[in-house]
């Protein structure tokens, strides 16, 4: 039999890991015990927020749900940006907890979960303010797993989970 965890905190988060769940068994045709088969472990990200040039905060969430008995690993991952947002000119990260900036190379930067029993992290996105009249810039956050370091068997990236889009209101 197949235990499901899944973090029980803000009624929203928890909703919408049951909704990711969900649309993973029904995608793979049915049962629990059949999306068992495919995997253990679902990755995914999500984000909300409003960003205005120079105030407001955006916040991207990565998290993974334990579908089984995969293990919580320490393991990395990447998060890469695109869009007309220009990462360090347009906007910069700080992942909660921190009040310095991620370092951010080639428009991407790497971070790791730790071996928690759940863990999903967390970072604010704030728009510099470059005293340029811009039209909405767009940020698209795309989450992959870090080239160097493959997940063990099991991981799943959930594709339609695997960017969040942000848009900064030109001032």
């Amino acid at each position: 039999m197949y235990q499901v965890q899944l973090f029980i905190g803000g009624g929203r988060r928890l909703t919408l890991c049951l909704a990711v769940l969900l649309a993973l068994v029904i995608a793979r045709g049915g049962s629990l015990t059949e999306a068992q088969q495919f995997a253990s472990m679902y990755v995914y990200t999500y984000g909300s927020g409003s960003l205005s040039e120079g105030s407001g905060r955006a916040t991207l969430y990565v998290e993974r749900i334990d579908v089984g008995s995969t293990g919580y690993d320490v393991l990395p991952y990447k998060i890469c940006f695109s869009g007309s947002a220009i990462p360090g000119t347009d906007f910069y990260v700080v992942r909660k907890g921190s009040e310095s900036p991620v370092s951010i190379s080639s428009n991407c930067f790497t971070d790791s979960w730790s071996s928690l029993w759940y863990q999903g992290n967390r970072y604010y996105i704030h728009a510099n303010s470059d005293n340029v009249s811009d039209a909405n810039e767009k940020i698209v956050a795309t989450l992959s797993e870090d080239s160097g370091n493959s997940w063990p068997t099991g991981y799943y990236l959930v594709p339609h989970l695997s960017s969040v889009t942000f848009t900064i209101s030109g001032g």
